[in-house]
């Protein structure tokens, strides 16, 4: 946890957030403004279709999978407890890495699209 956090902030400091000049009082903007990069993934998802669906309910349908993951699948065998990755939880392995890559297929699609 720290050395995530450590990276985080130092990508955080290294990487500024592409955003655009606050919007004038003409109310329109000058520019392309995009969301931070932690929110790139968000602003790919919107480019498909409803604002609701895609930029609410899917945000909050991938945070309450990824918190249910550990209550609904089945837990590892008290054999494997104490290793890396054991066989027992193998689905909700699967599906934590497949939505993650998603996650971040989608943020890298951000960051070179404009």
């Amino acid at each position: 946890m720290v050395v995530s956090g450590i990276v985080l902030l130092l990508f955080s400091v290294f990487i500024p957030a592409p955003l655009d000049q606050p919007i004038t009082d003409t109310g329109a903007l000058t520019g392309d403004s995009r969301a931070p990069w932690f929110f790139l993934w968000v602003q790919q998802f919107l480019k498909l279709g409803d604002p609701f669906l895609w930029g609410v309910l899917t945000p909050v349908l991938v945070i309450l999978v990824l918190g249910l993951l550990p209550y609904v699948l089945p837990n590892a065998k008290p054999e494997q407890l104490g290793r890396w990755l054991p066989a027992g939880n193998r689905i909700a392995q699967v599906l934590e890495i497949v939505i993650i890559l998603v996650i971040l297929l989608l943020t890298a699609l951000g960051v070179v699209s404009k």
